[in-house]
């Protein structure tokens, strides 16, 4: 089985619909991933992960944090590739975006980083 180097991950969010790419330890994981998505972000997510070894120490936290982050947006994406972290994407107001720069600064998993780049329409 290959490892990954970096091990990555993503979630995007779209008015066509969601999809998961990037790399899972195993067909367990590949399932459990994919429903965690399905249920965080509340539809039926594309499945594009491919199994690979090589996942870094907070992994999975890292992976729930952004899928719980591009819930909050109207469209974006979560990834986290080796030990950082990024989500992106439209909020549909400021609150929402202080909100996620704010939970991605706080609970992200040890050793890791993050950052965040929403936008938000201004009136």
């Amino acid at each position: 089985m290959s490892k990954a180097d970096p091990y990555r991950w993503s979630v995007s969010k779209q008015a066509s619909g969601m999809t998961v790419r990037g790399n899972v330890m195993d067909d367990a994981a590949k399932t459990s991933v994919i429903a965690m998505v399905n249920k965080t972000l509340g539809g039926e997510a594309t499945d594009k992960q491919v199994i690979a070894q090589g996942k870094p120490d907070g992994f999975d936290d890292a992976r729930k944090l952004v899928s719980s982050q591009v819930r909050l947006l109207e469209a974006g994406q979560g990834n986290v590739v080796g030990n950082t972290l990024s989500v992106s994407g439209r909020a549909k107001n400021e609150n929402i975006k202080k909100l996620i720069d704010k939970i991605v600064q706080k609970r992200l998993p040890a050793g890791f980083t993050g950052t965040t780049n929403i936008l938000f329409p201004k009136t």
